[in-house]
């Protein structure tokens, strides 16, 4: 069975009150997650990075030398704890987030530390979780004097970062084995550059005796993953092994679903749905195009900044007092013009907010990182329109766009662009479960038994 991990469900929140119309919060919060925020799954797992992690929460010891996390002063004894994992039994996958360290030169100490890495796994309690592993990448970015640059990282680097990647496997896998408690399944992971060196590290790793690999470093072209797989599977039915795989990899396409299963792909981590509602000009999937698999526009963005956005940030450097607040207006009563429009539906708010989103936008082309050119900014207004009288949210059953309708076309602040995303991240998992059933009957494989993990997962749900 292939499984759908999402590594942003578990790290960004939505205010449940949070009020559209006057775009704030109200004095008292009641944020959540996005898995909590729906009533049946949009993944299978939740993927948590312990750099992530770092970022929401204190990763201390206990007096009883046991990793604990703290937030605001609260202790939760675990990672289950932490998020709240209750009603709907989420398996929870765990990396060392050395992602983030791809630009470096060096990886922090602590991560050469394989058993106190083990122990962070143990003692939060996660469900699978990973060796150490350096990404390799064609080029890095470094800053110099506060000053971004490229750099071409050479074959003797690459070389270097997929070799250290396998002694941190290596060192993983045989303490882990030498553990009597281990409440994890231990994967270990690849790095390369090319079809020879991801197949040389593949080799190594089948050789260490891991139930369960992650191939890294494919995040960023499809492409190139589905045409590594038929080598990677020749491997692996070489070494007279099944292990489980694990794609670092976003949204498959529909015919990569059936390729995952083909070549004995059993799991994948999706960043698509939040890559798109946050820096797609084209951020709200439309469920009813997006199940016909349409080539044409299957999703919308309208975009009203606010008087703190980065665009009337930049105007604000270059215009007038004068000039910038009547640009500041402008914005302001064509987001007046939506809120009147998305509360009564009436085409005469329509016609005004379509004449006053074309003048506000012709009026922030200049301040724009990428002007619209006219056939650009007449095909916005095309699709704007069209989406406005179509209301594709009405077609929708997530929670996002039942509690929010029209608002959860427009991206204006944070709690918007996390609304797009789940309602995303939604759409993406019941299209990838209905492609996932159908490929099940045409593609025959060898299936992964998920039964240890899903023990696991069962035995620490019952315990909360």
């Amino acid at each position: 069975m292939l499984r759908s991990f999402s590594p942003l469900l578990w790290f960004h929140k939505v205010d449940k009150f949070f009020d559209f119309n006057l775009d704030q919060s109200p004095p008292t919060k009641e944020e959540v997650y996005g898995y909590e925020f729906y009533n049946k799954k949009v993944a299978d797992g939740l993927l948590v990075s312990a750099t992530m992690l770092r970022n929401r929460a204190k990763v201390e010891k206990s007096l009883n030398g046991t990793y604990r996390l703290v937030k605001k002063g609260v202790i939760y004894k675990d990672i289950r704890d932490f998020l709240s994992i209750t009603s709907i039994p989420y398996s929870v996958f765990a990396d060392p987030g050395t992602f983030t360290y791809a630009n470096e030169f060096k990886l922090p100490d602590y991560l050469y530390d394989t058993d106190g890495l083990i122990d962070y796994y143990n003692d939060l309690n996660f469900d699978l979780a990973g060796s150490v592993d350096w990404p390799i990448l064609d080029k890095i970015l470094i800053t110099r004097r506060g000053k971004r640059s490229s750099f071409d990282l050479n074959l003797k680097t690459k070389e270097m970062r997929r070799k250290l990647t396998l002694e941190l496997a290596s060192d993983f896998i045989k303490k882990c084995n030498k553990r009597k408690n281990l409440r994890f399944v231990p994967f270990g992971t690849i790095q390369g550059w090319s079809f020879d060196t991801y197949i040389e590290s593949l080799k190594e790793l089948l050789k260490m005796g891991y139930d369960y690999i992650a191939i890294g470093g494919l995040a960023t072209s499809e492409r190139f993953a589905l045409d590594l797989l038929p080598l990677v599977w020749d491997e692996i039915q070489k070494s007279g092994t099944r292990p489980g795989m694990h794609l670092y990899a976003r949204f498959p396409s529909p015919l990569a679903v059936r390729e995952f299963l083909r070549y004995g792909v059993t799991s994948f981590d999706n960043t698509s749905p939040f890559i798109t509602a946050s820096r797609s000009p084209c951020s709200y999937i439309d469920p009813s195009i997006y199940f016909k698999m349409n080539n044409s526009w299957d999703c919308y963005n309208l975009k009203i900044p606010g008087i703190r956005s980065p665009f009337l940030r930049r105007a604000k450097k270059v215009l007038s007092e004068q000039d910038f607040l009547a640009l500041g207006r402008l914005c302001s009563n064509t987001f007046g013009a939506f809120v009147n429009y998305s509360e009564s539906g009436e085409i005469f708010y329509l016609k005004r907010l379509i004449n006053l989103y074309y003048e506000m936008n012709c009026s922030l082309n200049d301040y724009r990182t990428r002007p619209l050119s006219g056939k650009k900014l007449g095909r916005l207004m095309d699709v704007t329109r069209s989406t406005l009288l179509k209301k594709p949210w009405l077609s929708c059953d997530c929670s996002s766009c039942m509690d929010l309708k029209a608002n959860i076309v427009l991206t204006r602040n944070n709690y918007r662009i996390v609304h797009t995303f789940f309602h995303n991240s939604y759409i993406q998992y019941s299209r990838f479960v209905a492609e996932l059933d159908r490929a099940m009957v045409e593609v025959p494989f060898e299936k992964y038994s998920w039964a240890e993990v899903d023990s696991l997962v069962k035995t620490k749900t019952e315990k909360i």
